[in-house]
């Protein structure tokens, strides 16, 4: 009998998709002894295996498709998790603010939160368990919709979808240890359901990791060869659960794997350097994302109905604009910054002296990282939600349309920009990147509009200004001010332009590199900004203020935010593991101000 893969039956099983336990409104339940098993058939197999060199027939084919069921549409559920969003919809703006908005957001300087959720979360550098659980939730998402499909034997006659599957629990997995430092990796890559889990160290994951992005190479370059009736069904399964790729193949898979194992390289360079420049020249001698149309990620308006982001900041006003980015952003006379923001919603008053008085739709007036927020929102209610927001459509002078910059911005996996730059850096170091360090530095720069630019409503065009940007030699000079609290205000720390100069010396060279690469992630590659900021020390950015009053105490004036302390504490259970094995996994104490393994105190050269 001759099976046939029918797309109608895949589109109803997301229906049946079990979704995880986790409700992330109160996020924290993660590695508790009490989570509920979501499946009642838990499946144990070997989850890294892809033995692409294994042959079947079509019959044999179809019927382990048929036997894996829901398990195929729990993928694309997994994506939409490990992309900051929850229960299988593309976008939900509450919970990008447990993945994302309240912690790894404010500490990439890119937008402040502006209320404390009634005294729990006052300032950036707060502790407060519950939500610095958020972003593990959404892992432990991950692992629920897509572990079961990893370890059925039934999925290892179609290798190259297990493939994708487990590069998106890789790419989660490797969120979590760049911002706790250790998780149970092993545990939850087995399936393994409830306490005791064990630690795994950070240095280990990253092996294993690097290691299943060689293979998920090797694999779907090997697809290629497989026999029609084969791709014609891998084809069509594929094409139901990718929601992040523009054309829906493999092969883009395939760069977005070594584009990924590109990036690990790089912020593995302080602990071991050969060994990142061998991953990193591997990754670019098998292929990384060298075009606009083999970005990965969630494109506005297109697969998604607005950036959860914008409705974080502008439509629920829980999130302003950050003075450390938009400062740095008028250092480099960046000409679409105070286009991205709106003007100050409300008056702002000087707290000590009341009759001074900024009048509302002034100026965007950015919020200060650290500064302390009173509970509330609306402005009457809270004061600092009269600071600016992302600017929200509206019409122009002229009668036409503009369209809010931020809401049409990706949601990024891997932007090409990002890739640009990571080889521009590669270069600089000596490594072989395919051309020198300005070329792509440059390139990078051209490719790095915030907006979605394939979508034809996009207002603003980079090309159109970006020639003139590039010619900026030296840092404009800026200070930023707080109308409210003079305290606050601080001249910008950046120095550098934005022209390449090939007599800099290799750390300017990193540091523009660095800066605008930061400055082309935003808004929603605030990970990798964290990332960056903490391994080079670039770009140089107003401080956080108040790290020594509202930190968990291994912080002070002048820190950084380095790590967030392991989750799933608030159970004796989930406590336990972290006593027994998290510490160790750590190799240093779990507080704000430990470096995670790669975090390597050393110079950048």
């Amino acid at each position: 009998m001759k099976f046939k893969y029918f797309r109608p039956l895949l589109a109803v099983i997301p229906l049946l998709a079990f979704t995880s336990c986790l409700d992330f409104d109160t996020p924290g339940d993660e590695l508790t002894s009490d989570t509920d098993i979501i499946d009642p058939e838990v499946k144990k197999g070997d989850a890294d295996k892809l033995d692409f060199e294994t042959t079947c027939t079509e019959e044999e084919l179809g019927e382990a498709l048929s036997n894996l069921g829901s398990k195929i549409s729990m993928i694309q559920s997994g994506i939409y998790y490990a992309m900051g969003s929850k229960d299988g919809s593309p976008t939900n703006t509450n919970a990008y603010q447990y993945y994302a908005g309240m912690t790894i957001m404010p500490y990439a300087g890119y937008f402040v939160n502006a209320q404390s959720w009634d005294g729990r979360f006052v300032s950036t550098g707060s502790y407060y368990q519950e939500f610095l659980d958020g972003p593990y939730g959404h892992f432990t998402s991950v692992k629920n919709q897509i572990a079961n499909f990893l370890n059925d034997d039934n999925a290892n006659l179609l290798p190259e979808l297990k493939a994708v599957a487990l590069l998106v629990f890789d790419y989660s997995a490797m969120q979590m240890v760049d911002i706790y430092g250790s998780i149970p990796y092993t545990n939850h890559k087995s399936n393994q359901e409830t306490n005791p889990f064990t630690f795994d160290k950070g240095e280990d994951i990253y092996a294993a990791v690097i290691a299943n992005l060689n293979d998920i190479n090797a694999c779907l370059k090997a697809h290629v060869n497989r026999p029609d009736w084969f791709k014609e069904l891998a084809q069509a399964v594929l094409m139901d659960v990718d929601v992040l790729t523009t054309d829906k193949q493999y092969e883009s898979w395939r760069r977005l794997a070594n584009s990924l194992k590109l990036r690990y390289a790089m912020h593995y360079v302080k602990y071991d350097a050969a060994l990142a420049q061998k991953w990193a020249e591997e990754a670019i001698a098998e292929g990384v994302i060298e075009n606009i149309d083999q970005e990965v990620g969630l494109m506005a308006r297109t697969s998604v109905t607005g950036n959860p982001i914008f409705g974080i900041s502008e439509s629920w006003g829980d999130s302003r604009c950050c003075a450390q980015f938009h400062t740095l952003c008028k250092s480099m006379n960046h000409p679409f910054i105070d286009i991205w923001f709106g003007e100050n919603p409300g008056a702002i008053a000087n707290s000590a002296d009341p009759s001074k008085v900024v009048p509302a739709n002034t100026r965007v007036i950015p919020i200060r990282a650290g500064v302390a927020m009173p509970s509330g929102q609306g402005i009457t209610n809270n004061k600092m939600f009269a600071y600016s927001t992302s600017r929200k459509d509206g019409v122009l002078a002229d009668g036409s349309v503009y369209h809010s910059s931020i809401n049409f911005a990706p949601l990024y996996m891997v932007k090409l920009s990002e890739v640009e730059f990571l080889r521009a850096e590669g270069a600089l170091r000596g490594w072989n990147m395919g051309a020198d360090a300005r070329t792509w530095y440059e390139r990078g720069i051209r490719d790095m509009q915030i907006e979605d630019r394939t979508n034809a409503e996009v207002t603003l065009n980079w090309s159109e200004v970006v020639d003139d940007y590039m010619q900026l030699e030296h840092a404009v000079d800026y200070t930023y001010e707080d109308p409210m609290d003079e305290w606050n205000n601080e001249k910008s720390p950046v120095t550098i332009g934005v022209k390449w100069n090939d007599s800099d010396t290799p750390e300017v060279k990193l540091e523009k590199i660095i800066t605008q690469k930061y400055i082309s992630m935003f808004p929603s590659e605030c990970f990798e900004a964290w990332v960056d900021i903490r391994r080079t020390g670039y770009p140089k950015l107003l401080s956080v203020v108040n790290l020594d009053e509202y930190s968990d105490g291994s912080l002070f004036d002048g820190d950084i935010i380095r790590k967030v302390p392991l989750p799933g504490r608030d159970t004796d259970a989930g406590l336990n593991d972290i006593l027994s094995t998290g510490i160790d996994a750590l190799g240093g104490s779990d507080t704000q101000g430990t470096r995670v393994f790669w975090d390597v105190d050393a110079p950048n050269f």
